[in-house]
Parts: structure tokens; sequence; C-alpha cells
């Protein structure tokens, strides 16, 4: 036995001691004793005393064993000296959750105290939109307007279509047309085979439609802006979570003067673009459907066309020509690294 164990050991039975001392005063607190008396009294405890250390004592260790000192605290009691397989209160433990087999492990918690996440879709809710406003959409797979005053062509449906939403709700085609958008820089934009659904809230341009058109879509910093090759053709903002279209409202759908010389399926720009041919050349070429359907305009004349064909004056000739020493001579500067041509 170590001396670490000797002191545990004599500390239990000081204390084992004072509360038989408590026990024997308050017993013998009225009563008036003799030394006869009081000498029985020392006698008695002591056999007491070593009957109840013989009964409650055990050793420490097995013959021919260490000792080793339990280290850290019980798991049921939290209290030190001895495990948690060898505690008292492990059987009331064990009666008490006896009648909770059968249950869950439920962990009750206040709802003020739990960060949740939650996702809704809310059918119908009251909103006031922008009815002749339009929204760019990466996930439309069509062209949708709700309102048919901006259309510019319709036609009614033929047969019963239905456009289904992403929240599997569906809602009636009601016709397909042609709309014109109109961008604050000037620009117009054609939109082809567009669906007329009243049920839709906002009008939807198609993100992926636009780039199989060569359009080009830059969304940065809530700003959206729409190009197509080297030239700008609008832009448009972060609103109500998606980016809203910055165009100019035409009151006015049925005049048939509005083309712009912008348009994007136009006649200018296809006579910019083959070089500024003539009219019966492009005129042609729809026909055999080399190039998309658009009205052409034999009445509009290019400005670039009009200045090429502008007759150049001729430059003045020059009858003083320098003959004497140090006189002012005009040459072209040539470079002498170019490569020599064939």
């Amino acid at each position: 036995m170590s001396i670490e164990d000797l002191i545990l050991r004599l500390r239990v039975e000081e204390d084992h001691r004072k509360g038989d001392k408590k026990e024997m005063a308050d017993a013998n607190a009225n009563m008036v004793v003799g030394q006869s008396s009081k000498s029985k009294s020392q006698k008695l405890l002591k056999k007491n005393f070593k009957k109840d250390f013989k009964r409650t004592t055990k050793p420490l260790a097995p013959k021919g064993k260490a000792y080793k000192k339990i280290k850290g605290s019980c798991w049921v009691c939290q209290k030190q000296g001895h495990r948690a397989q060898d505690c008292r209160h492990k059987k009331d433990q064990d009666s008490d959750n006896s009648g909770l087999t059968n249950q869950a492990n439920v962990t009750d918690m206040e709802i003020d105290d739990i960060d949740i996440d939650l996702t809704a879709v809310v059918p119908e809710t009251n909103m006031v939109s922008d009815a002749k406003g339009w929204w760019i959409d990466t996930g439309a797979t069509r062209h949708i307007c709700s309102d048919k005053d901006l259309f510019y062509e319709f036609h009614p449906a033929d047969s019963e279509e239905k456009l289904y939403m992403g929240n599997s709700s569906s809602s009636m085609i009601e016709g397909k047309g042609t709309v014109k958008m109109k961008f604050t820089s000037g620009k117009v934009v054609t939109l082809l085979n567009v669906l007329y659904v009243p049920d839709i809230r906002k009008n939807l341009v198609s993100g992926p439609l636009l780039n199989k058109k060569w359009f080009k879509l830059i969304f940065e910093s809530d700003k959206f802006v729409l190009t197509k090759g080297c030239m700008f053709i609008g832009k448009g903002y972060l609103t109500e979570g998606l980016f809203k279209l910055n165009i100019v409202i035409v009151n006015d759908t049925g005049n048939k003067m509005i083309v712009s010389a912008y348009m994007i399926e136009s006649f200018d720009i296809w006579h910019a673009r083959l070089g500024h041919v003539n009219n019966k050349l492009i005129h042609k070429m729809v026909h055999l459907n080399m190039l998309p359907k658009f009205k052409i305009d034999l009445k509009h004349k290019c400005e670039v066309c009009a200045e090429s064909k502008f007759v150049r004056q001729t430059f003045k000739s020059v009858h003083l020509r320098s003959s004497e020493l140090l006189d002012l001579i005009h040459s072209d500067l040539c470079h002498f690294k170019s490569n020599p041509t064939r």
C-alpha cells in the first residue's frame, strides 16, 4: 500500500468517526453520564466501529497486484474515486429509463432558438407589376407576353396548347405573334414566335433563344448588357429578382412605320453586312431563304453608298519645282524595314 492510499484510508476513517460522535452527542444531549458509563460507551463505540469497518471496507487490490488510482470522475454522478460501472446511482438511473426503451430519442427545443431556412412557393399574391415591361429570363425556353396590345403581328392559336411552368402549373396559349422592343439606346429588337399567355404576370424574354441568334448577354453588378458582335443593343437592371430591360413603350403599335434603321433583322443591317450590295440581290437572297424574312424598303437611301459615289475633285497641278540648293522638297516617306514585295 502506498502513502497516498494510506492517507486516503485515514481520511475516510476520520470522517466516519466524526459522524459517529455527532450521533452519540445528539442522543446524550439531555443526560448526565458518570465515569463508569463513559468508559462503557467508549468500549461499545470501538466495537461497533471495528464491525462496521470490517463490513464496509474491501481490499483495494488483489494480492500480488499493485493498486491503480482511478483518474477522472464518474460519468453518472460526476464524483471522483470510482467508475461508472460501480456507481450506486446507476441502478436508479437504469430503473428510471426502463420505461422509455420503446420511445425514440427526441430533443425538445424552442423554435426561437433554431435557425430554419424555408423555401416556399406562393402560387398567387396581390402584386402590382408593369404589364408592358420586359424581363430577361435565362430559364425560359420561349418568349412570353401577357399583353395583346404589344404584338406587332398576332395570330390566334388554332389548337389548345398549354404552357407548363416550373412549379407543375400550366396556362393556356391563346396565340402567337411578333413583338418589337425598342431600347432606350434607339435600337429595336424583333422577337419572333412570341407566345400570348394572359395568365402570366411578367413578359419574359428567353435568354437561350437570344444566344441562338448570336446575342451576347452580360450579367454583372446587378446590371444586364445586351450586345451583338461589337454593337451595343440595350441594357437592364435587377428588379424584383429578375433583370428588367430598359425599353421605350410605343403606344401606337399599329403603325407600320416603326421600322428603325437599327433593327437587328432589318434591311439596313444586311445591306451593310453584305458590303452595301444592291436591293435586288438582297431580295433574291431572302427569296432563297438565305436571309431571314424582313420588309425591304426600296425607297431607303444608304448614306454610305451616297457618300462613296461623290465625284472627287482633282488635285491642282504644281507648276513650281525646287531646282536650286537648299530648296524645300516634298516627298513621301519610306520604311526601310518593310518586307519586299513579290
